[in-house]
């Protein structure tokens, strides 16, 4: 999802993002995949893709400048990154599978706005960082999952569903993060999960 992202960038703008596994009335809610991770955690604080990414961004001195998405992506991103982030809403969530959605032609100058005004104050806004050592945590729906994960080089099984990666940097730690978590998905039973 960051590929790409260097120190080189001024600001990161997160277009078409989704709340968080668990997040009541969010559209498409989930971390990372559909269901298998129950729950992501950097240094103990629960986050979904958009905090993970934005402190892999913020490792870099990169500042989100933008989020994109449902109201409940919205609210996340504001709790992630502080009021002067700019939020687009672009669609007002019922459940998982469907909302209220705003037309392109009423979004599209709503997002290009708030791009604008992002860039606009890029120096102003504060990048998202997490303390080091890093330590991310992934708790798994099932034992499979975290037996899978736990058998990449790197990788501490904490319980039967529960594993973690660490590193100094953070930048270690999410690509740690990645590998756990696509050999956690691979674990997957096409019957049972």
């Amino acid at each position: 999802m960051m590929q790409g992202c260097s120190s080189d960038h001024d600001l990161a703008l997160f277009v078409g993002y989704h709340a968080k596994a668990g997040t009541a009335g969010a559209v498409l809610n989930h971390t990372f995949m559909g269901h298998e991770l129950v729950r992501l955690r950097v240094n103990g604080r629960e986050v979904g893709e958009l905090g993970w990414n934005a402190c892999f961004a913020g490792s870099l001195d990169v500042p989100v400048e933008l989020a994109t998405g449902d109201d409940a992506t919205a609210s996340e991103a504001r709790e992630e990154m502080g009021e002067p982030v700019e939020t687009v809403v672009v669609k007002d969530g019922i459940d998982r599978f469907s909302a209220n959605c705003r037309s392109p032609d009423e979004t599209r100058p709503d997002i290009r706005t708030a791009a604008c005004r992002a860039v606009k104050n890029a120096d102003t806004m504060p990048v998202s960082r997490s303390d080091s050592p890093v330590t991310i945590s992934a708790d798994w729906s099932a034992t499979n999952h975290a037996a899978g994960a736990g058998r990449t080089p790197g990788v501490e099984c904490v319980d039967d569903r529960t594993t973690t990666v660490e590193a100094k940097r953070y930048v270690d730690a999410y690509e740690a993060t990645v590998s756990m978590l696509r050999a956690g998905a691979n674990a997957r039973d096409q019957h049972y999960g």
